[in-house]
């Protein structure tokens, strides 16, 4: 990365979205929001809580699936002058397969960064870091906060070109009816 600085995925959005707020060209690389294989809905009810050193949040991970993905943003990919890195959610092995299938095809993709979901075993993710591996593009694996010191080795041994440290850490706190809500904390704490 030429500079050697990349945004944290879903900071930034798709493609452009924030070029009013930040200077792109300041990147090396943008890495996009999470993508599925298939598309998913946002998640309902409290989605944001405001904690008292920062604030936790719920998406449900919503996103447009693979394929609308890849033909939504992929004109704007070409006009960016940084690398786009495609933050894929590692589902499973199958579908990891399966999406690197595609996005071989997508020439406005530089690498992928597969994000491992908490609580993946190591076992299994060597085996989602080995599906990734028919890509013909650098894989980044993404760890857990909780795992930043165990799964790195795995994602290495696996085939990783890269490990990400890390994921932001999870966390459950009451929205304002009392419902505990599980999501990523994010703030200075």
């Amino acid at each position: 990365l030429d500079p050697p600085v990349m945004s944290a995925a879903g900071v930034l959005g798709f493609a452009d979205e924030y070029k009013g707020l930040i200077t792109l060209d300041k990147l090396g690389a943008l890495v996009t929001n999470p993508v599925t294989l298939y598309p998913r809905s946002p998640a309902s009810g409290t989605r944001v809580i405001p904690l008292g050193t920062g604030i936790l949040v719920h998406s449900g991970l919503p996103n447009l699936g693979l394929d609308a993905t890849l033909n939504t943003y992929s004109g704007k990919w070409r006009k960016l002058a940084l690398g786009v890195v495609l933050h894929l959610v590692a589902t499973t092995p199958e579908e990891v397969r399966r999406a690197c299938e595609r996005i071989n095809a997508e020439e406005h993709v530089d690498a992928v960064e597969l994000g491992i979901g908490d609580d993946t075993s190591t076992q299994d993710v060597l085996l989602l870091v080995r599906a990734a591996r028919d890509l013909d593009k650098p894989v980044l694996a993404r760890v857990p906060y909780q795992d930043a010191l165990p799964l790195p080795r795995a994602c290495a041994d696996a085939g990783a070109d890269a490990v990400v440290v890390c994921a932001p850490p999870r966390g459950t706190a009451r929205d304002t009816g009392g419902r505990l809500i599980s999501g990523r904390i994010y703030g200075p704490l």
